[in-house]
């Protein structure tokens, strides 16, 4: 196995994709925004755990400018 194989970056989309939700639905689900039906929050947190998705903490920093 090369050391240097890189993962490739899971998106909104990939996770809307696997749970069959839309990315606005995961996108409140992940960010804790608006109203998210319970099923729709069940449904992504599995697609979230099943590609073992972790928020990129330092893009999240730059966007919110802190």
């Amino acid at each position: 196995m090369d050391i240097h194989h890189h993962q490739r970056k899971i998106r909104i989309k990939d996770i809307a994709l696997l749970a069959g939700a839309s990315e606005g639905t995961v996108d409140r689900v992940l960010h804790h925004r608006g109203v998210a039906a319970v099923r729709s929050v069940k449904i992504v947190n599995k697609a979230v755990k099943r590609l073992n998705y972790s928020p990129n903490l330092f893009a999240r920093s730059l966007a919110s400018k802190k």
